[in-house]
This record gives C-alpha cells, sequence and structure tokens, in this order.
C-alpha cells in the first residue's frame, strides 16, 4: 500500500451577512441648505480584518455623494462617508484561516431630516470564503489483486507560496479644455486586466485601474472624465517557478478625491489597494475514490475535502486508511440474477455481490458499462 501527501488549500466554509450603516451628517457652512435630494452614489470597501478564533472582524467604509437641489435651485454636491465595524461569528473559524471577501453595496439612500442635516443608509452584503491550507495524506495504490479500486484521474492544484502586497495610485485628472470644476458628484473604479509575471523568486502583480469622475461645472453642467492607470506591485515567493500559476486579488483599502486647490480644472487623487497573491502547481493524480475486496470486509477510514479538481470547485473523497476483516458471511451461490434498481452502477453491483466488475460486462455482454437500465436483468457469476 503506497501513500501520497499533498498540500491544498482547503475551502472550509462560507459566510454572508447583510447589514446596514447608517449616519447623520451635518451639511457644512459653506454649503447652501437643502431642499431636496437628486441622487446619492458610493463606494464601499474593507479598510483592515482580523481573524481570531470563532470571530473575524472588519472595518472600513463607504465613501460617496449626495447630489442635492438648494434653495437657490442649483445642484450641489456633499462629499459623505460612514465607516463601520461588523463581525463574522462561527466556532469553526481558527486564526489560522484565510479569507476572501466581497463586499456588495445592495442600496443607499439619503433622508433630509432639516436643512443643514441629512441621514444616509447603506445596505450591504458582505460574503466571506475561509481557506484552510492543509496536508492531505492518502492512499495512492493497492498492490493487493483481490482489492478492487475505484480511481478518477483529477488535475489538482498544489500550494507553492502565497504573499501580499500593496500600491498606490497618486495621479490627478485634468478636464478637457481646462474646464473649471466647481464641486465632484461621482467616482467610478474598476480593476481590470489583471496579469502576473514570475521573475527571481518575485511575481510582479499588474492591473488597470479605470477611473471615472463625474464633476459639476461653473455652468452648472454635469460632465465626466475617465483615464485608466496602471497598478503594480512586486510580491517575494520562495519556489515559485515560470510554469506556476499565478492568482492575485486587487482589493481597495481606501481613496481620496478632491479638486485642486490651484488649478480647479484638476482633481488629484490617491487610491490604496492591497493585492493578494496565491500561486499554485497543477498537478495530474489518480485518486481512489472507493475499493472493496472480493474475499474480505474492508472498512474505509475517508476524509471529504472541498477543493479545486479539473477547474472548479468540488467535494473530493480521499482515503486515508483502511482495515481488513474477514467475512462473517459466505456467499455460496454461484450465479445470480439480478434485476437494475434505480441509482444502479455495474461498479455498485460488483461491489454489492463481491465480484469484479469484468466478470458482469463479460457474464451480460455490455457494450458501455457506464449505461445500465433501471429494471434490465444482469446475470452475476460468482
Amino acid at each position: 500500500m503506497e501513500k501520497q501527501k499533498l498540500k491544498i488549500n482547503r475551502k472550509v466554509m462560507q459566510k454572508e451577512k447583510e447589514f446596514e450603516v447608517k449616519a447623520d451628517i451635518i451639511v457644512p457652512d459653506i454649503k447652501p441648505d437643502m431642499v431636496a435630494i437628486k441622487d446619492t452614489n458610493a463606494n464601499s470597501y474593507i479598510c483592515k480584518e482580523e481573524i481570531t478564533r470563532g470571530k473575524m472582524r472588519l472595518e472600513g467604509n463607504v465613501d460617496g455623494y449626495v447630489t442635492y437641489l438648494s434653495e437657490s435651485g442649483e445642484t450641489r454636491s456633499l462629499e459623505i462617508t460612514l465607516d463601520y465595524i461588523e463581525n463574522i461569528e462561527d466556532d469553526l473559524i481558527e486564526e489560522t484561516f484565510q479569507a476572501k471577501e466581497k463586499l456588495e453595496l445592495k442600496n443607499i439612500e439619503t433622508k433630509i431630516l432639516n436643512e443643514r442635516k441629512i441621514c444616509v443608509t447603506a445596505s450591504l452584503v458582505m460574503t466571506v470564503e475561509f481557506f484552510e491550507k492543509k496536508e492531505v495524506e492518502f492512499i495512492k495504490n493497492i498492490e493487493d489483486e483481490k482489492i478492487q479500486v475505484k480511481e478518477e484521474n483529477c488535475k489538482i492544484k498544489k500550494i507553492v507560496g502565497e504573499g501580499k502586497g500593496n500600491s498606490v495610485v497618486r495621479e490627478s485628472l485634468e478636464t478637457e479644455n481646462q474646464t473649471a470644476i466647481t464641486e465632484i458628484t461621482k467616482v467610478d473604479l474598476d480593476v481590470a486586466n489583471i496579469e502576473n509575471k514570475v521573475s527571481f523568486n518575485k511575481v510582479l502583480s499588474k492591473a488597470d485601474l479605470n477611473v471615472k469622475i463625474t464633476y459639476q461645472t461653473e455652468e452648472l453642467k454635469e460632465e465626466s472624465i475617465t483615464s485608466i492607470y496602471p497598478v503594480t506591485s512586486f510580491i517575494d515567493v520562495e519556489n515559485v517557478k515560470d510554469n506556476c500559476l499565478c492568482e492575485s486579488d486587487f482589493v481597495l483599502r481606501n481613496m481620496l478625491f478632491k479638486v485642486d486647490s490651484v488649478v480647479n480644472s484638476k482633481i488629484t487623487f490617491e487610491v490604496d489597494m492591497s493585492v493578494n497573491l496565491e500561486v499554485y502547481e497543477e498537478e495530474e493524480i489518480s485518486i481512489i475514490q472507493d475499493m472493496y475486496s472480493l474475499d474480505k470486509e474492508l472498512e474505509l477510514k475517508q476524509k471529504e475535502v472541498e477543493m479545486c479538481v479539473n477547474g472548479e470547485d468540488r467535494k473530493i473523497n480521499f482515503i486515508e486508511e483502511i482495515e481488513e476483516k474477514e467475512c462473517t458471511k459466505k456467499n455460496e451461490y454461484s450465479m445470480v440474477v439480478y434485476f437494475v434498481k434505480p441509482s444502479d452502477t455495474v461498479w455498485k453491483i460488483a461491489k454489492m455481490f463481491k465480484v469484479t466488475m469484468e466478470s458482469i460486462i463479460q457474464a451480460n455482454n455490455l457494450e458501455n458499462p457506464d449505461k445500465i437500465n433501471v429494471g434490465e436483468k444482469l446475470y452475476i457469476v460468482k
């Protein structure tokens, strides 16, 4: 009996939480009184996370803009920031776990409390996947001819290493024809074209940051400017090779946009991002999914693990140990006529009667062993 060890990234669980962030915001003295709300938009992000036993703590912000109608009939804009702290709790969470978070802003609305005060409520959905680095030891090969095995050929991802990096984009963006900006009314951010390149135990993770800023001109017109900025981060990873698979995730951590105090046709901004990198090697292996003995009873110790197999997440059974026991019930038949039941397979029938699959296939001249019909008559020869 031969065993193999495999280091994998095991998905332990996924948790989802819906919550609201609410704050009362005072209109600054330099802004006119509010009469009616026209629109509210925002970006949400997680600034900090911490995993302890039984809990994951997350701190974040919702940053955006409220456009409103003033007493004079003008459309004005007010910058808003909502802070939050949320916990994901579960007794299975361990400090050694790693997490992938996804934050979605489902809805944001603003109510006027009085002409100088508003209440902003943001509805968010947080989805967190928890992973554990795990070494699985399983039975790779059985040399006993009396033991029948059912194997599955899988392409799996073995962990090589991981790392974290940071990237900051500090830039300025100027309007066409140097049009003066009175106020920013909306900011849209998107990370695209993520690529990774390996070089001398380092991984260069790079992406494009797409920025679109909507603003108001002195003539009270709403216009927008767009641009694309490169984002890069060098991350050290031991034992990384050119043929390794690198998966990186760029996560927004903070942002600040403002009209330049000197040149009012220019917007300066800073966007902070963290980069989470995982490095894998692909390997094709054969995993024993089930087994039985022709003359003994086998007790299998199995472990079900959710992992990436053939490019998709699924559950795989690993057989860790087997214990052989003498059969207490002897099979005295020489031939049995069996009628196929729902969910039957040739493997399941062979295991039930402790015969080989080949003997069933030959005795019944089965052209396609993977296709047997309910009610079909099969001869089982012992």
